[in-house]
C-alpha cells in the first residue's frame, strides 16, 4: 500500500510532527511576509491605516485604486495566492498564514487589518440550489467597499428608504464590478452563485458601533436590535449571568449603570432589567428616576415599563412618596 508521506510523518513521535508543523508554518509565514514587504502592498497597508483613522477613500490614492481598478485588484489579490498556493503544496500539512473562517459555501481571509479597518478576501462556492430570499436583513454599523475579482452571482441589494421601507433590488456581479454600502443603511446578500465568485472587500467600523438592526424586508419593521459593540456585548452578558444567580451583591453596581448617561445604551437597559428583577422596589425607584430625565434616550422606554409594571403591580407604588 502506498502511503504519501505527509500522512506517514504523522506516525512518527508527537514531537517530530509538531517540529514538522512548525517548521511549516515559519515558511508560511516568510511568505506572508515577504508579500507584505512588496511596495504595492505597503502603500495600500499604509493607506488602510489612514482610512482607519477616518480618512475617506479619496484620500487613500493607492486604497482607493484597489478598490476602483479590477486589473489593480486582481494583480494585488494573485500575487499573494500564487505565492501561498506555491508555499502549501510544498508543505501539504501548513495552514494560510492569514486569520480565516471557513462556512457551507464561503470562506474568507483576513489580509491586512488595522484599527477597525479591514481588507479581505471571500471567495463564494455554487450551492447546486438556488437559496430563497430572505424575509429578514441585518445592517451594521459598518462601511462597506467591494470589487468582484472573479466569477459570477446574482445579489441583493437592501436599503433602507427615507420613511423606513427597504427598497431591494436584484443586482448582477461579475468581474470589475463595484459595490459600496452605507452603514446601517445598506447591506447585500449573495443569492445564487453561478461560478465560484471572488470579492475584495473592505470594511471599516467606529470604536464603538450603533446596535445591529434586524429589519422586516417587507414592511421595515425593527424585529431586534444587538449590540455592534463587542465590549457592550460582554457587559450585557455579565448583567445577565448576575442576574440568574441572584447577585443581589451587585444591586448598587447595576443601578450605577443604568443611571449612567454615558455607558452604552443595550448595556444601561440591561441593568434596569436586571435591577428590576432583583428587587422590584429598588428596579421602580431606577425606572422613575429615568422617565423624569428630559434628555436621557431611556426616558420614554422607562417610562413605558414603569407604566406596564405598575398597572401589573399597583402595590408598588404605595412605597414611594412621590406619585407614579
Amino acid at each position: 500500500m502506498k502511503v504519501h508521506p505527509a500522512i506517514a510523518a504523522l506516525r512518527r513521535s508527537p514531537a517530530s510532527v509538531r517540529s514538522d508543523h512548525a517548521d511549516s508554518q515559519i515558511n508560511l509565514e516568510h511568505v506572508r511576509l515577504e508579500w507584505l514587504a512588496t511596495d504595492a502592498v505597503r502603500s495600500v497597508a499604509d493607506d488602510l491605516a489612514l482610512y482607519a483613522r477616518g480618512h475617506s477613500i479619496g484620500q487613500c490614492p493607492a486604497l482607493r485604486e484597489l478598490m476602483d481598478s479590477h486589473a489593480t485588484a486582481s494583480v494585488f489579490v494573485d500575487s499573494l495566492c500564487q505565492d501561498v498556493i506555491r508555499a502549501l503544496s510544498e508543505q501539504m500539512l501548513g495552514e494560510a498564514p492569514f486569520r480565516f473562517r471557513v462556512s457551507h459555501g464561503l470562506a474568507t481571509l483576513q489580509l491586512l487589518t488595522f484599527q477597525g479597518a479591514t481588507l479581505s478576501l471571500a471567495a463564494y462556492e455554487p450551492l447546486g440550489v438556488g437559496s430563497n430570499p430572505s424575509e429578514t436583513a441585518l445592517f451594521c454599523d459598518r462601511a462597506v467597499d467591494e470589487i468582484v475579482i472573479a466569477g459570477q452571482a446574482k445579489a441583493r441589494h437592501h436599503a433602507i428608504m427615507a420613511e423606513g421601507m427597504v427598497k431591494s433590488d436584484t443586482i448582477e456581479l461579475r468581474p470589475g464590478d463595484t459595490l459600496g454600502l452605507r452603514p446601517l443603511i445598506e447591506m447585500r446578500e449573495i443569492v445564487d452563485v453561478e461560478r465560484s465568485l471572488v470579492i475584495l472587500q473592505l470594511t471599516r467600523e467606529p470604536d464603538r458601533p450603533r446596535p445591529t438592526r434586524e429589519v422586516d424586508l417587507q414592511t421595515g419593521a425593527i424585529l431586534r436590535i444587538a449590540s455592534g459593540d463587542k465590549s457592550a456585548s460582554q457587559s450585557v452578558m455579565a448583567l445577565s449571568v448576575l442576574g440568574a444567580l441572584k447577585s443581589y451583591g451587585a444591586l448598587d453596581v447595576m443601578e450605577r449603570t443604568a443611571l449612567n448617561a454615558e455607558e452604552n445604551l443595550e448595556v444601561r437597559w440591561e441593568a434596569v432589567r436586571q435591577t428590576l428583577g432583583l428587587g422590584a422596589v429598588r428596579g421602580v425607584a431606577v425606572l422613575q428616576s429615568l422617565a423624569k430625565r428630559a434628555d436621557d434616550p431611556l426616558r420614554q422606554p422607562a417610562a413605558n415599563l414603569l407604566n406596564q409594571v405598575l398597572t401589573a403591580q399597583p402595590d408598588l407604588s404605595r412605597l414611594f412618596k412621590e406619585p407614579m
